[in-house]
């Protein structure tokens, strides 16, 4: 069958809309960047892709899928929408080919993937965090009760209160408001520590990029998701009740709380980000977060075509379109695109 003819994609802009609704904001960059190129096929292709994605990413994942089987009618697909912890397992099995997931593998799944197979993962970020948007891959927040005067902290001081070990160097432990710069009543008042059990992909991203890779203290009270309510949605209760508690979330779960998010900066010199918009976007702020597609690529042999495509649309004009269109991630910048084509060389 002929290959249809791909046109260019014009692109409109979004209304702006507020942090708590499930569609990211626009402006004048909300779209896929111009220098984001459109997809280009390759030879026919056929056979079958086997993908196992967490679920939260189920309706961006089969919009790519749709697209790329406009291109390639011969490629059929199965699709296992599951919990994000049932990705790296399949990978591993290779009961999947590609396993669409919203953080980068824990260390005890690639730890099994390797293992088994001699070799890392090729894990190629394809889509932009989420922006306030509960639920998913969003950025995160480090967060107080309102009545609490603190408006900015850097990674060295987050990493001399939530770690035991202090890699980053701080002269010594950190336990009251007032070894933050608080005065008068809030001097010698105890900073209550709240957090996500370790198992979570959250946690392991404040351990990589906050406290590099140290240990917890014992003293952080973990939070579980019960029924009715997400563990994050308890950590923000928990610290909008406590005026001395110190969290950390998602900007789309503070709204109309009595609970602010820190301006956050990585060194005590470093400028510092609230997580606006844009910053998410370009990844200036310091704990925005991609999406990515876990691959199996045993190195110095090349990719099965089929998947090698099917990421390179991902990365396209028109795969970035989708993601926009499904609502509530954001679109890589040419530059991550550009690095993450050529992972797949």
């Amino acid at each position: 069958m002929k290959m249809a003819t791909l046109c260019a994609i014009a692109y409109s802009f979004f209304v702006l809309t507020s942090p708590a609704q499930q569609r990211p904001p626009a402006g004048p960059d909300v779209h896929p960047f111009p220098d984001v190129r459109p997809y280009r096929p390759s030879n026919s292709l056929s056979g079958t892709i086997n993908i196992v994605g967490s679920d939260e990413l189920e309706q961006l994942t089969q919009r790519w899928i749709d697209g790329f089987r406009r291109v390639y009618p011969d490629v059929q697909f199965t699709l296992e929408a599951k919990s994000s912890l049932s990705v790296g397992p399949a990978l591993t099995d290779g009961r999947s080919q590609i396993g669409p997931l919203g953080r980068e593998f824990l260390a005890s799944e690639e730890d099994a993937f390797t293992a088994k197979h001699g070799h890392h993962t090729l894990d190629i970020r394809i889509a932009g965090g989420a922006w306030a948007v509960p639920g998913r891959t969003h950025e995160v927040a480090f967060l107080v009760n309102k009545s609490n005067p603190l408006e900015r902290i850097d990674f060295q001081k987050l990493d001399a209160i939530y770690s035991s070990t202090r890699k980053r160097g701080y002269p010594s432990d950190i336990t009251t408001w007032g070894q933050l710069g608080l005065k008068g009543e809030w001097a010698d008042k105890p900073i209550h520590l709240w957090g996500l059990i370790f198992a979570d992909g959250i946690t392991h991203l404040i351990q990589d990029r906050v406290l590099l890779g140290g240990d917890y203290k014992a003293t952080v009270q973990e939070q579980k998701a019960s029924p009715d309510k997400p563990a994050i949605d308890a950590i923000v209760d928990s610290v909008s009740k406590d005026p001395y508690a110190l969290g950390y979330g998602g900007l789309g779960y503070i709204q109309g709380k009595p609970v602010k998010a820190l301006a956050l900066a990585v060194g005590p010199k470093g400028f510092f980000y609230t997580g606006t918009y844009d910053e998410i976007l370009h990844h200036t702020y310091p704990l925005s977060r991609f999406v990515y597609i876990h691959i199996d690529k045993v190195p110095g042999k090349p990719l099965d075509p089929k998947v090698r495509e099917f990421v390179r649309y991902a990365l396209s004009a028109e795969g970035q379109k989708s993601v926009i269109d499904e609502g509530s991630y954001l679109p890589l910048t040419p530059d991550v695109v550009k690095q993450e084509l050529h992972k797949l060389n």
